[in-house]
């Protein structure tokens, strides 16, 4: 859908977490995806239920409706779904000024989380790899071992999305190299298989509020010696730009 490809274009990436968990042999444990002990809520009625025992398709038809866009569990941002059904010049000025006000405190965010991991010697590792930093020299390189048994990377990925087409072959290039490796698919639509070159199942939807998954792809590091997780970073990155990633987490 022309609609899907440019949310994904244009949405801005969350402010990353790093975020704290326990770390056991099992990989749902190690994840932190414990099970829930709560009741399953009732389903309440929607607008999407069947009336007289007929498919609503008035209800997805109707651009009006957030089921119009809505894929799976996942509903774009309110912002998107009005300059998407209202491409005035007044809409799409007021889309770039809330991209550009986003940019900017997601600055902010980065400058103090740089000098908070400083003062408290935490690993100083980006929130989010805005460009692809200067390559260090061969020479630095070959003396940065690199302990592949201590990472595990999580992509979370919709079946649409051209950056996450580009993005499994980086997976792949990772797991050739010794690195475990996953996908969740966050929809349900088909995934070529041309894309099924990493282990493949479906994420549950609490993971999209947990990890606060807002765009796709979004990749997910643990470092099991730290027994945390590495800042998110979402979009589509190269697989230089990991490894660097993982050689100063290392």
């Amino acid at each position: 859908m022309v609609i899907r490809k440019t949310l994904l274009l244009l949405l801005l990436s969350s402010f990353a977490q790093a975020e704290k968990l326990e770390y056991f042999d099992s990989k749902i444990d190690f994840w932190g995806d414990k099970p829930s002990s709560k009741e399953t809520p009732k389903k309440e009625s929607s607008p999407t239920d069947r009336q007289d025992g007929k498919f609503p398709w008035k209800t997805f038809l109707d651009p009006k409706n957030k089921e119009f866009f809505k894929e799976g569990d996942y509903t774009p941002p309110e912002p998107f779904m009005e300059v998407a059904r209202n491409p005035t010049d007044d809409n799409i000025k007021q889309w770039f000024e809330l991209m550009r006000k986003k940019n900017e405190l997601q600055s902010k965010l980065q400058e103090r989380m740089a000098e908070y991991m400083a003062k408290n010697g935490e690993v100083n590792v980006p929130t989010i790899i805005p460009t692809p930093a200067p390559a260090p020299s061969k020479a630095k390189e070959q003396n940065v071992t690199l302990d592949t048994s201590r990472f595990r990377l999580r992509m979370y990925f919709e079946s649409t999305c051209p950056h996450c087409r580009r993005m499994f072959q980086v997976l792949k290039k990772l797991q050739d190299g010794g690195f475990h490796v996953e996908a969740l698919q966050v929809d349900s639509g088909p995934v070529p298989d041309a894309e099924k070159v990493v282990p493949i199942s479906r994420a549950d939807p609490s993971d999209l509020k947990k990890h606060g998954i807002k765009g796709v792809p979004f990749l997910l590091i643990a470092d099991t010696k730290r027994k945390a997780l590495l800042p998110a970073i979402e979009g589509y990155h190269g697989f230089e730009e990991i490894l660097r990633l993982l050689r100063a987490a290392n």
